[in-house]
């Protein structure tokens, strides 16, 4: 990981689809509200991995990407109106 991003959110700030681009293979991001709420967790089975952010709140969200059962790379995201 040598202080370099193992994975990355776009675009930032976004809408309606948050995309999370990573190498990583057998890794899953998990999204939270700023009250902490797990709200989407997902596989990364791809590259970029498209979640639907269609139905969030306008707002700030974590974003934090697991493998090895570690957190491994986290962000924050925006969603705009």
């Amino acid at each position: 990981l040598h202080g370099f991003a193992v994975a990355t959110a776009y675009p930032n700030p976004g809408k309606d689809v948050l995309n999370i681009r990573t190498g990583l293979r057998d890794a899953w991001v998990e999204v939270y509200d700023t009250n902490g709420r797990l709200i989407h967790s997902q596989a990364l089975t791809e590259n970029v991995t498209a979640i639907d952010a269609t139905d969030w709140a306008a707002g700030v969200y974590v974003w934090k990407v697991y493998t090895d059962n570690k957190e491994v790379e986290n962000g924050k995201w925006i969603k705009k109106q």
